[in-house]
């Protein structure tokens, strides 16, 4: 409840937001391509050019470089996440010297935000990747697409479908 009386004490404050540090989180791009290819959702993100992962892997690198470079963003990785929620949010509090308690899992599931990211459930976890999911055509897309090793590399993903996300 703490944390949440915190949040509204923000709200009521006239707070100018454009000297606020946007916080990013990024997903190994191989996992979030298809879990978007199964909602239909790859067409805003390949910026209306022919639905692939090298178009995919292009947008979310535009997006995140404008980010970094134009916005002071800092990237959280869905999986650093997921392996130690705690931790994660200490050394990204720390970057942004910010005075900070760490909320509960609870906490941050009692705070509705925008968005509709397909999620149905409150548990973070990290999942295994459904092989099945590589179908050949992807596998192709994997083999000849620059824009997805370059998203892995900066990163720190493993570009390799078959082995764990993280390096």
């Amino acid at each position: 409840l703490e944390t949440l009386k915190y949040f509204h004490e923000l709200k009521s404050k006239d707070l100018d937001f454009t000297l606020i540090t946007p916080i990013i989180s990024v997903r190994h791009p191989l996992d979030s391509f298809i879990a978007a290819r199964k909602k239909g959702w790859l067409l805003p993100y390949c910026g209306g050019a022919e639905i692939n992962l090298e178009n995919y892997c292009k947008g979310l690198l535009k997006f995140q470089n404008y980010m970094e470079k134009e916005k002071s963003a800092k990237v959280i990785r869905y999986e650093d996440i997921c392996i130690d929620l705690s931790d994660c949010l200490k050394k990204t509090f720390l970057d942004l010297n910010i005075n900070y308690k760490i909320p509960s899992l609870d906490e941050i599931n009692l705070i509705k935000v925008t968005g509709k990211s397909g999620r149905k459930t409150e548990n973070i976890s990290l999942r295994e990747r459904l092989i099945d999911d590589v179908d050949n055509e992807l596998k192709n897309q994997i083999e000849v697409s620059n824009y997805y090793k370059k998203y892995c590399q900066l990163n720190k993903y493993n570009p390799n479908y078959q082995a764990h996300q993280i390096i």
